[in-house]
């Protein structure tokens, strides 16, 4: 069995992700671009809204009457990348409370193989972000839009959460799977 201090370190560790992850979600700042001098402008890019300081201000991001959706499928795309990472955030928020009121309480009977369902959700949530880490890259290296844009704080913040998901279900998987063939192995034979 998974002993409560793993649970609570998985635990922390993913909370941590998940606050990254909706930090990543929210703020827009997933692309840049900068203008060299003297006329200095910064345009950014997040999941929903597209900044600039040219025009002083952001607006909803893509829209097809700004010509954001001239693109075949650009914005197919980019609405897939935004489920993905929405969709990650909800799994995660019921993984969260699950380990919460579920394991981590006193004499919880669930902690036994707990550590299945949650690896399995902490597996399911980093490969939704990735997949979305991995559409906006590849928009951001084929699509005429971004041609001269950088990767900003929002995309490693996102990128580090994932990192961070797909290290706890290892983790947790790994400790899961070393006590099950330790307990089994062991197990009196009668």
């Amino acid at each position: 069995m998974v002993t409560v201090a793993v649970y609570i370190v998985s635990f922390s560790i993913f909370a941590c992700s998940f606050v990254v992850s909706v930090i990543s979600l929210l703020i827009p700042r997933w692309l840049y671009f900068e203008t060299p001098r003297p006329n200095k402008t910064v345009t950014s890019y997040g999941l929903f809204k597209k900044c600039s300081t040219l025009v002083g201000g952001c607006r909803n991001f893509p829209l097809e009457d700004y010509g954001d959706c001239n693109e075949e499928g650009f914005c197919d795309n980019w609405s897939a990348a935004i489920y993905d990472l929405i969709l990650a955030a909800f799994i995660s928020t019921i993984a969260l409370l699950y380990l919460f009121f579920f394991v981590l309480m006193p004499d919880s009977s669930h902690r036994t193989n707990a550590w299945m369902w949650a690896t399995g959700m902490f597996a399911l949530s980093a490969a939704l972000q990735t997949n979305a880490i991995y559409t906006i890259d590849y928009l951001k290296n084929n699509s005429g839009m971004f041609a001269y844009e950088s990767y900003d704080v929002a995309f490693a913040l996102a990128s580090s959460s994932t990192i961070l998901n797909w290290v706890n279900a290892a983790m947790l998987g790994g400790t899961g799977l070393w006590l099950w063939w330790k307990n089994r192995r062991y197990q009196r034979i009668e």
